[in-house]
Parts: structure tokens; sequence; C-alpha cells
């Protein structure tokens, strides 16, 4: 990573101290520790020459009010894929095969300070960087993974000319958003205009296809959540192709990009 700092943030968001990656003492594989002082006295051995990294919060005012640890990582390489940037949405750090921050993961235990080893031991957890298990992310506070739901479409519309308006309406570019279950994650990542091989848009009235791979016409989706998509599909395109006339038959396909289970639902044109 380009840059990797850990931040102390109080209860209304303010950072009381941060500590850069160039500022934490690496024993020799490459592991740091990092002790936090909140009061206790503090044994002399706790220096870098032993492997610690040391920050006394009581000197900072406020350090009472201290509420969450912020990680940031910055402009990680195309082939690290032990970043922050890859756990997905509403989805844990932890899962039950490891860290997907792997040692990357800032471990945190509660020790009295009497009893710290003279030398620095690291913490180290399962690691699973970039790889996600089969299942879905929990909401707050069942937080988790969770086996994932059989694919399912309870309604789609379109944007509307009046408020409340639950219709699929003939219109260019239409915004459309698809509510379930079962979604998946996409692995293309939001905003994607393009197509894949995870959502089809079929007129079949007319006869075209919109959105799936190798079809004439493209979506861009800006939210692709288990429960929700939202998407502008490119109709009619720049060639006048995936014309949408008040009547048809739209019939709108998901695939869940890890179980490949899918979902269909057919609306009218209104």
């Amino acid at each position: 990573m380009r840059y990797m700092s850990l931040s102390f943030v109080d209860t209304g968001g303010s950072t009381l101290a941060s500590v850069a990656d160039t500022a934490f003492t690496k024993d020799p594989s490459g592991y740091a520790t990092l002790i936090v002082g909140t009061g206790a006295d503090i044994p002399k051995w706790i220096t870098a020459a032993n492997g610690y990294t040391f920050l006394d919060l009581t000197t900072l005012a406020g350090y009472q009010q201290l509420s969450l640890l912020a990680l940031r990582h910055i402009i990680p390489s195309g082939v690290f894929q032990c970043a922050a940037q890859y756990v997905a949405y509403r989805t844990s750090v932890d899962t039950p095969i490891g860290s997907l921050l792997g040692d990357y993961t800032p471990v945190v235990d509660y020790p009295v300070a009497a009893a710290l080893p003279h030398k620095s031991s690291p913490l180290i957890g399962l690691s699973a960087c970039a790889t996600f298990p089969l299942g879905e992310p929990g909401v707050r506070p069942k937080c988790g993974v969770f086996p994932t739901p059989a694919p399912s479409i309870t309604s789609i519309v379109t944007e509307c000319p009046a408020p409340g308006c639950t219709q699929f309406a003939a219109q260019s570019n239409p915004p459309i958003t698809i509510v379930g279950d079962g979604f998946g994650t996409f692995p293309e990542g939001a905003p994607f205009t393009g197509t894949s091989k995870y959502l089809g848009i079929r007129d079949t009235t007319q006869g075209w296809y919109a959105g799936y791979a190798g079809t004439a016409c493209n979506v861009s989706i800006s939210e692709w959540d288990t429960g929700r998509i939202q998407l502008v599909a490119d109709i009619p395109n720049p060639n006048g192709k995936c014309q949408l006339k008040s009547g048809d038959t739209v019939k709108v396909e998901v695939w869940n990009p890890q179980t490949l289970l899918s979902a269909a639902f057919t609306v009218t044109v209104q």
C-alpha cells in the first residue's frame, strides 16, 4: 500500500491521534505491536528495542471519549488483495475461514500492563485475503455470514410521472429499481456500465434483450445489494435498438453471481 494508518476517534468523530505506518516498530517477521496507554504504569521494557510501539493516550485531551479505531489503507497495489477496499459492503472483516485482511487486520487485546512479555509477541489469526465465504452479510446487530436465500424478485419499477407510482413506465433510458432478496454481490462492483452474465432485460413483445453478455444494449448499475438493484437501461441505444413501448411485456432476470441461481419477474409496460 502507498500508506496505512491507525487513528483513534472520539464519540464526536474527531481524531485524537493517528499512527502512520512509518511510526510502527516491526519485528523480524514484519509484525508490529502497539501498546496504548490508558493510565496504567507501563513497564520499562516496553521499548522499540524490544519490538514495541507505544502511544500514551492519557497525554491527549478528551482521551476518555475514545469511541472507535479507524484503519486507513490508501492506493493498494493491484496485486495486493489484503487491503480494506476488498471488504464488501455490509461484510464483516472476520469470516468463518479467517480475516479478509489477513495479517493486516489489527488484533486487539486488553492485557495487564505488568504481564506484558519482555519481547513483543504478535497476535496472529487465520488469514483469508480476498477469499469470500459462501453466504451473504448480516445486518447489525446480527453481523456475520449467513446462508444465501434463493434469489427472488418482489417488484420492479421505473421512474414514474406521479409520486408513489409503482409501474414500469415507457421512457428513454429508464431508471429501474429491482427489489427482492438473494441477489448476492456483483463481482464487477458499482458503478458499472456494460453487460454481464448476471442481469438481463428481455422485451418478449419486440424480441430484444439488454444487459446480458453479448446483447445489444448496456445497463448502468449504480447499486447491487442483496435485496436491491438500481440501474439505468440504455434503451434505446445510439443505434435505435431496444425500443420500449407501452403494452410491451418485459421479463427481468437476475442471477446471483456466487450461487448462479436465478430469479425472473415479468411486467407490462405502462
